[in-house]
């Protein structure tokens, strides 16, 4: 429910980046803040329900992206090629093979990938 809010409270918005990870079980911790992207400015949102964070793209990257149904609802989330573009275009701090390591992501899943 809270990534279907995430989506309807700053639109045009998708899922992506530690939120999408965690939904394709990339990273092995919870999420507590919904992560997501969108053409609009970077914004926060702390509500009584959830916190959610958005992070500003060139609208020319906003695809890659499906719509998926939980609980009966629709919701857009990045393809996990998608959230890992995401990333790096909004994190520059990967530099190195070792900062690539402390990502801490899972190996295996992403392979099968």
């Amino acid at each position: 429910m809270l990534y279907f809010a995430s989506n309807k409270i700053y639109q045009p918005s998708y899922i992506s980046l530690e939120s999408a990870f965690s939904y394709y079980g990339i990273i092995p911790e919870q999420v507590f803040t919904i992560n997501g992207v969108s053409t609009k400015k970077t914004n926060y949102f702390k509500t009584d329900f959830g916190v959610f964070n958005y992070k500003k793209i060139n609208p020319k990257l906003f695809f890659g992206y499906n719509i998926i149904s939980l609980k009966e609802n629709k919701v857009l989330i990045a393809s996990l090629e998608k959230a890992i573009l995401d990333y790096f275009y909004l994190y520059d701090n990967i530099k190195s093979t070792v900062d690539f390591e402390y990502l801490r992501w899972n190996k295996d899943i992403l392979k099968k990938n």
